[in-house]
């Protein structure tokens, strides 16, 4: 599911003077399980996790030439700025809080904490850790020389039904295609800046051409991920995000992560307009 996130309810009493006492009290108690549900299924440790898979990217691209070193070391730099971990993690928090009441997330920690759900959330980090990157590599040859049965292929089809995993990765290049965009936009002189419903009509265009990779690639991390899950545990856990809360929670954990998400591509936007301009700057000096 993490192939991989404004209001507060008062409560009001008959006593104004203990009022705010009680909705600091409710607001810190319901944050503290939101905390709790992100460490034990593994949001934390993704927010740690995202800038390295956009400098693992970075890397690859300098050594193979489609950019310069100059360049890959001045986008680690604004990567690491703009999808600071603690960042994400508070814009996480803030719309779980906002969109899932207190009795749904000590229901989602109880589920979280059950054998398979860690055992499936450990899964999913290791597969998002950069560091496993050459695994996954060396899997899709091997399913390429011995595919997987269909029924294992349609398990996971059914995982990624319920979870949408795939789409949010769609999600997630195209905010920040589109933030890049706005960044090299705003660089430019004024008389040369395009409207920004045409970067999105340039930036959706050119989305359209990749989705069926971006789909492929998405679905094959999903099989290198549950690798070493049996077809009867994949089952148990497609069966919780089938219910009522699990479906809930998957849309409402994705709303969460995309939030923090678009928070991080517009700030890696506003930082490479910046940059951009300071380089034209000093070119004209």
């Amino acid at each position: 599911m993490k192939l991989l996130l404004r209001s507060v309810i008062f409560l009001f009493g008959v006593s104004l003077v203990f009022l705010p006492l009680m909705a600091i009290a409710a607001d810190e108690n319901i944050q503290s399980k939101v905390h709790k549900l992100m460490e034990v299924h593994g949001i934390n440790q993704l927010a740690k996790d995202v800038s390295g898979l956009f400098l693992q990217t970075f890397d690859n691209d300098s050594e193979s030439g489609k950019i310069t070193k100059q360049l890959g070391s001045l986008l680690k730099q604004m990567v690491l700025e703009a999808y600071d971990s603690e960042k994400i993690k508070k814009v996480y928090a803030e719309s779980i809080i906002a969109n899932l009441t207190e009795d749904k997330v000590v229901k989602l920690i109880e589920e979280a904490e059950k054998p398979l759900s860690k055992k499936i959330t450990q899964m999913e980090l290791e597969a998002n850790n950069p560091a496993n990157f050459n695994d996954l590599q060396k899997f899709l040859i091997e399913i390429q020389n011995k595919p997987l049965p269909k029924e294992r292929i349609e398990i996971i089809q059914k995982l990624e039904d319920v979870c949408q995993g795939v789409q949010m990765n769609i999600d997630l290049v195209s905010n920040i295609q589109l933030a890049v965009a706005r960044g090299v936009n705003m660089a430019l002189p004024i008389e040369a800046q395009q409207k920004d419903d045409e970067l999105k009509k340039k930036a959706n265009a050119y989305l359209e051409q990749i989705i069926p990779t971006l789909k492929q690639q998405s679905f094959l991390t999903y099989l290198f991920a549950y690798k070493n899950a049996t077809d009867a545990e994949l089952n148990e856990y497609v069966q919780f995000y089938s219910s009522e809360l699990g479906m809930e929670y998957a849309k409402v954990s994705r709303k969460a992560f995309m939030d923090a998400m678009n928070a991080c591509a517009d700030e890696l936007g506003n930082l490479l307009g910046k940059s951009l301009v300071t380089v034209k700057k000093e070119e004209k000096k």
